[in-house]
């Protein structure tokens, strides 16, 4: 049952952080070069668009096998072993995504995106994603809504988009 549980504690932090800086860092590279990345931002926000989709459905599969008795594995919260690995899951998701920002800041620096900035960033998700599995208020020294998090949440709606990938990369 710890397996199964593990897994899919994995694939819920998977789904929700991971490639978040990655995600950010090319809707500015796309943002500072005058839209030279269309197409693939594009294709990025439709692939951000099925991340969020896989996060509901982990989200509510998580809230189901803590609450419900008869499938085995409730008893994996009320032991507090669940929550303990979440959190270690999480932690090591954060601190991966900011050793990628790291490696992306030393070949393009952007102005308004700084390590701080890009933790925040991470927390503000983290929090929100742990938030709707009862784990609640984590991270709130460093979860702040700041100005990657609205610059973020412009750019991912699916409803901007505009053209095909193929009608905008150069």
């Amino acid at each position: 049952a710890k397996a199964l549980v593990r897994e899919c504690l994995l694939q819920y932090a998977l789904e929700n952080i991971r490639f978040m800086i990655s995600f950010l860092y090319t809707y500015r590279i796309n943002e500072a070069n005058n839209q030279v990345l269309q197409g693939s931002v594009n294709n990025i926000t439709l692939i951000l668009n099925d991340e969020t989709i896989h996060t509901a459905i982990f989200k509510h599969l998580l809230n189901i096998l803590k609450s419900t008795e008869d499938e085995g594995v409730s008893i994996l919260w009320k032991s507090g072993w669940a929550q303990a690995e979440l959190l270690k899951i999480f932690d090591a998701v954060i601190e991966s995504e900011l050793e990628w920002f790291d490696y992306l800041s030393s070949i393009a620096e952007f102005e308004g995106f700084n390590r701080q900035q890009a933790k925040e960033f991470l927390c503000f998700y983290a929090n929100r994603a742990l938030e709707v599995v009862g784990q609640d208020d984590v991270y709130t020294e460093f979860a702040i809504r700041n100005e990657l998090v609205e610059f973020f949440e412009n750019k991912r709606r699916i409803n901007n988009l505009k053209s095909l990938a193929q009608e905008t990369d150069i």
